[in-house]
């Protein structure tokens, strides 16, 4: 039996459920910058882009974006680009990234286009490193003189 919320089963997310089960970490995050890309805007078809529950999306690496050496992009499908990790995030992450390291990602809320509304939830090895990344550097601002954490 699945672990996954049931809003996630008959979406792209749901391939991850076994997964996920054996114990792949995953991490949920805001999508940074919605109302500055192509979200909610004309998809140049029929419709406005904008991601479902559970939908597949791409991270692409910026290393060459002037504020941000880390930036990791977020696209739907190939064409468009709709917001970026948090910098905060994208610190841990793309190093990772860098390196071949596994991270996939899927819409965890598609948001309603509002700065921080749509969350992205991201799965893989990947994910476990930076996440220990995350905590190895809590802990060193937590700690004390003599070695202990304290939160």
């Amino acid at each position: 039996m699945t672990t996954l919320h049931p809003d996630f089963f008959g979406t792209d997310l749901e391939i991850e459920a076994s997964r996920l089960d054996a114990g792949e970490p995953d991490a949920w995050c805001r999508i940074a910058g919605l109302q500055y890309y192509g979200y909610g805007r004309s998809d140049g078809l029929d419709g406005v882009v904008m991601p479902r529950v559970g939908q597949r999306l791409s991270l692409v690496r910026r290393p060459d974006n002037p504020s941000d050496p880390n930036a990791i992009e977020i696209w739907l499908g190939n064409q468009h680009h709709i917001g970026h990790i948090p910098r905060e995030d994208a610190e841990h992450l793309a190093p990772i990234l860098d390196a071949g390291g596994a991270v996939r990602a899927y819409c965890g809320n598609p948001g309603n286009g509002t700065a921080w509304s749509a969350t992205v939830v991201l799965v893989g090895t990947g994910v476990g490193m930076a996440l220990a990344a995350i905590e190895t550097e809590r802990a060193a601002e937590y700690s004390t003189e003599d070695g202990e954490v304290s939160f």
